[in-house]
Parts: structure tokens; sequence; C-alpha cells
């Protein structure tokens, strides 16, 4: 797109056939700020949307943080790649506050479930989301997320130790006793390896 300043990082679906680059676009509109923007490729077409754009492994759903400053309360949103549906995500914040997603590592599921850390005025914490249901908080206090598998049932999170948590039973396994330091992670699709 025009005015593009620069790319900020590239996510890719499994199978290659679904791209978002996200970058910074600079406005002069509004007095001349530069704006999350991402350019989301696909086998349907080319679009581009506003704030940060997450992908699911298979493509099928991703997540819009399409809020334009850190000032401004958090605008998200579930898009289903195959319909074209984008449904609003009601977040319990108060109208300042951001959300961020896990750096450098899956943010959503195949089945659509989505991790993020949310911070306002009022309260500063770890969300599951899912198409279709209520939002939760993460059942674990001062959780930091750094990724969730492709089948949205297993959540790799920091608080003062890396942990991998599963979402049905709740077995909660301690990955690396220590994480001063931890900032990003990642991990295999299916959760058997962490990187």
């Amino acid at each position: 797109p025009p005015n593009y300043q620069g790319c900020d990082g590239v996510e890719t679906s499994a199978d290659g056939r679904t791209i978002a680059v996200q970058g910074e676009v600079f406005d002069t509109l509004f007095g001349g700020v530069y704006f999350s923007s991402t350019d989301l490729i696909s086998t349907k077409g080319e679009q581009n949307l506003g704030g940060q754009v997450h992908l699911s492994p298979g493509g099928h759903y991703a997540i819009n943080d399409s809020s334009f400053r850190i000032t401004d309360a958090p605008i998200l949103a579930f898009l289903d790649l195959e319909t074209g549906i984008q449904t609003l995500i009601r977040l319990p914040l108060s109208e300042y506050g951001h959300v961020n997603f896990p750096p450098g590592a899956r943010a959503i599921a195949d089945d659509g479930t989505a991790i993020f850390f949310a911070y306002t005025l009022d309260y500063d914490g770890m969300y599951i989301v899912r198409p279709g249901k209520d939002l939760q908080e993460f059942p674990v206090a001062k959780a930091q997320p750094l990724a969730i598998d492709a089948s949205g049932t297993h959540v790799l999170y920091s608080t003062d130790a890396v942990r991998l948590l599963n979402l049905g039973t709740q077995q909660d396994q301690v990955v690396l006793p220590d994480a001063k330091g931890v900032s990003t992670s990642g991990m295999s699709d299916d959760a058997t390896r962490v990187l």
C-alpha cells in the first residue's frame, strides 16, 4: 500500500496461501502520525486492514486489533477468512488501554481460540477468547502470553517460570523454571516442542 514506512513483521498460514504483512503507514490527515496497518494477501485477493492482524495456522481465522493509538480503547475482531465475516470482540476495558499479542509467536489457533494481554487503567491481565463465546480471564494471575498451539488446547505463558497449560484438563507444567528475561518464545503446532 502507499505510504508504508517499512515492514514490522510477516505471518503466514501453514500452507503459505495466506500472508499478513504488518507495517506502519504515515498519515498526513492526522497531523503526520504513524498507524499500524496490515496488508492481508490470500487466494481470495488482497485487502488492507488498520492495525495488527494475526493468522491461524490453517488460514481460516485471524484476529485484528484495529486500534490506532496506544491511548485509544482497543478494538478487537475475529475475521473469518473463508466467509469474510468480521465479529467484534467485547472487551471489559475502560476507554483507555491496549492489548499485546504474543511477540513473534502464534496468537490464534485453527479453531479461532486466541490469547492476548490487556493493559487498562483498572486491570492488567491475560485473556482467552473464542469465536461465539464470552471472553475469559486466563486462569493464572499475572501471566504473560507466549504462544498457543494450533489446536487451541495448549497455551505457553510466563510468570516467574515458562509454563505450558492444557486448557481442557488444566494440567500446568513447568517448561523453564527461571523465566527472567524471557519475553518471547514459541512452540510447535502440537505443543510438544518449545523454542
